[in-house]
């Protein structure tokens, strides 16, 4: 199949997501060589490897695809998805076409992405997001589709799908004509938690204030027995997870509590709230996180006093954050990677 000229490249406004469609299975976890897609879907290429890790794809040669097709390759041995969970979800994408890799979330400069089970993949937070950001969000929606209650942590799906039914004109930015034939790679490799899981530390340290809560959920910090900060980061382990340690480039999903020191009420909570998403390492959050953070286990919750050189510095931010403020934040770790 030829595929048709390619449309101008603009910038497209978001969308709606299309309604979730069930996906096939449940899900994965040892080395698996699948051939898949064609020069009719079933011939075009070869997969190999371990799921949790790249994908080594062969092509043999150009393929079409038409509707959809997804089919699961190896099945994962951890935790079942539920409706309403969060998955952290690493996927390939290669242009059978071109047969060459048009994305790939293993790779160094990349992340992997959050995807709710049954619900919206959440769009771009920038007011105006480049074309690759969109492509991202169309892809992340493409990828939450074939994702449903009952597949396991550890899954490995393989789709095969035209990028029309994708990304349309917007996939330009990454050399993905009209009509060309997709197939899609996707590893469900751990579940964001929904809260600390590890065990409580008794002892706690001398400049950590006591936390306040309502119901269960921390809402605030009493510094009066705290002692005063010292211009240091410092970190507390108030509960020790036992998942893996947090890298210096991952994304990480948390809840937070953030508040200036001796301050009455906090500048910000996560809690109650959605679960926040960063990048660290990539100046998307202040030093004192990236600093902070890494190393610690999926599962901990930590308490962080931030000097202001690692903060908001002598400029501060808003109304609510003086220049010169010491920051504390109460931190759960719930996913990394």
């Amino acid at each position: 199949m030829l595929r048709r000229p390619r449309s101008p490249r603009q910038t497209l406004a978001l969308l709606t997501p299309l309604a979730l469609v069930a996906a096939l299975g449940t899900a994965c976890g040892d080395e698996t060589t699948v051939a898949v897609g064609g020069l009719d879907r079933t011939d075009a290429f070869e997969i190999s490897g371990e799921a949790g890790a790249a994908p080594e794809v062969t092509w043999n040669g150009k393929m079409d695809a038409e509707e959809v097709e997804t089919e699961v390759v190896a099945e994962g041995d951890g935790a079942e998805l539920a409706e309403g969970d969060q998955v952290l979800v690493n996927y390939y994408v290669g242009n059978g076409f071109t047969r060459s890799t048009t994305l790939d979330t293993y790779a160094e400069e990349q992340v992997p992405s959050v995807i709710p089970v049954g619900g919206e993949v959440p769009q771009p937070v920038s007011a105006q997001p480049s074309d690759e950001e969109i492509v991202r969000y169309l892809f992340d929606v493409f990828v939450a589709e074939q994702i449903e209650a009952g597949d396991t942590v550890g899954t490995r799906k393989v789709s095969t799908v035209t990028s029309a039914d994708v990304v349309g004109v917007a996939g330009s930015v990454l050399d993905i004509g009209n009509e060309d034939a997709l197939m899609v790679v996707i590893d469900l490799d751990s579940l964001v938690k929904t809260g600390p899981d590890g065990g409580p530390i008794k002892k706690r340290a001398a400049w950590v204030p006591k936390i306040t809560f309502d119901d269960g959920t921390p809402t605030g910090f009493d510094f009066g027995s705290a002692a005063e900060p010292d211009g240091t980061l410092k970190t507390a382990v108030l509960y020790q997870g036992e998942g893996q340690e947090v890298g210096e480039k991952d994304l990480v999903v948390v809840n937070y509590l953030g508040s200036v020191h001796d301050s009455a009420k906090p500048f910000d909570s996560s809690y109650g709230r959605e679960t926040f998403t960063t990048a660290l390492g990539r100046g998307a959050v202040i030093q004192g996180w990236d600093d902070a953070l890494v190393g610690l286990k999926v599962g901990s919750r930590v308490m962080l006093q931030i000097p202001p050189d690692l903060g908001y510095g002598k400029q501060g931010s808003g109304e609510d954050i003086p220049g010169g403020s010491t920051l504390y934040f109460l931190i759960d770790v719930l996913a990394a990677g």
